[in-house]
């Protein structure tokens, strides 16, 4: 399975990437497979095998692919809707401004992550999809909350109302929930 990329949250009625695909046709991945022992082949793919030269997991291709992340902070506010986190069998088919309209009035952030993931395999990916969503508040539109709530903060950051946090996955076999 692929690293999570990109991961997005709808912030004044915009899509926000904040992370973005690791691929072999950017110089810096390129060079840091290489100096891992690694090769990229013409078609992009690193050992002729992955598409992304991270991933959690594939541990048959490691060294040559990094399971180290990129780490980001961003601070989250009342406008903070929502965050969807995918793979690039998601992100391939779908734009990130796609991605947060077709959701944006869903309450339910398994029924969200499932419409996502339907969507993209209906797009005609033929990679894994894998969604997660995370619901930080109700839809904008005060639509009724069928979510179980629960908090979670500490003493140096405010307190986060957490709806619900689900995914779904597709691998070509079977569909995971």
């Amino acid at each position: 399975m692929s690293l999570l990329l990109p991961i997005n949250s709808l912030r004044k009625d915009r899509a926000i990437q904040i992370t973005s695909d690791h691929r072999s046709d950017l110089d810096s991945e390129l060079n840091a497979v290489r100096e891992r022992g690694g090769f990229v082949t013409e078609t992009g793919r690193v050992n002729g095998i992955l598409s992304v030269t991270r991933s959690l997991g594939d541990v048959d291709l490691h060294p040559a692919i990094s399971w180290t992340p990129d780490v980001f902070s961003i601070k989250l506010t009342g406008e903070s809707e929502f965050l969807i986190l995918a793979c690039d069998g998601f992100w391939d088919v779908i734009s990130n401004e796609d991605a947060v309209a077709f959701i944006r009035d869903e309450v339910d952030a398994k029924f969200a992550a499932t419409k996502l993931r339907d969507f993209a395999y209906s797009a005609g990916s033929t990679d894994n999809i894998s969604v997660v969503v995370v619901r930080f508040g109700a839809p904008k539109h005060n639509l009724p909350r069928k979510c179980v709530s629960q908090e979670i903060g500490n003493h140096r950051s405010p307190r986060l109302r957490l709806n619900t946090i689900h995914s779904v996955s597709h691998d070509g076999d079977s569909l995971s929930y």
